[in-house]
């Protein structure tokens, strides 16, 4: 049941609109109000794909980078955002040295750790977790130097990840120099001459 002001209310809008009419006003009456949609979203540009070139720089300068790979020759972006790594592959327990970056894969995880100590040999990836290893003579580890863009030079070995733009272009994320370990040629066998008796 309504209330007696709002009856009134409800009578006196046609009552006044009447009147305005009348004399040649016009008269405006309030609609309900609707609450205000909020804006639709602009639209999210779609993520770059990612892209893994390996292979070796031809040319390397601060804005980009050139590497022949099995396909032929791609050049990539270098953007303020890339990161530079040098990764010293496969190097065995006692090459490290304390305080150094080592990645080290575990099943389930693919990062970086600083040597903590080395008897036994510690391991601590960030804040998360130390992993302490009793027995290494079958493990390897990959030595990790952060890099310059100034620092990539033609003939180095590497893996660049990369953003795939729309364009067309390449725009790298991540740069790692690889270094394989070099080898110490083993020493010839010594043979020992017999002396011929007469």
């Amino acid at each position: 049941m309504k209330t007696a002001k709002e009856n009134r209310i409800r009578w006196a809008i046609p009552v006044l609109a009447a009147a305005m009419a009348s004399v040649g006003a016009n008269a405006v009456l309030a609609q309900p109000t609707t609450p205000a949609t909020k804006p639709d979203k602009p639209a999210k540009a779609p993520k770059p794909k990612s892209k893994l070139i390996q292979g070796s720089f031809s040319q390397a300068n601060a804005t980009g980078v050139k590497v022949t790979t099995k396909d032929g020759e791609m050049s990539v972006s270098l953007t303020p955002k890339t990161e530079y790594w040098r990764i010293e592959e496969g190097l065995a327990a006692a090459d490290l040295k304390v305080g150094e970056m080592v990645k080290f894969s575990l099943k389930g995880t693919d990062d970086m750790a600083t040597v903590q100590s080395l008897a036994p040999l510690a391991l601590k990836f960030g804040e998360i977790a130390t992993l302490t290893f009793a027995q290494t003579s079958k493990m390897k580890f990959d030595r990790v130097n952060k890099l310059m863009a100034t620092d990539l030079v033609a003939g180095q070995m590497t893996k660049a990840y990369t953003n795939l733009m729309p364009d067309g272009k390449m725009e790298a994320r991540e740069v790692w120099v690889i270094v394989k370990p070099t080898k110490t040629p083993k020493a010839p066998k010594k043979t020992v001459a017999s002396a011929a008796t007469d």
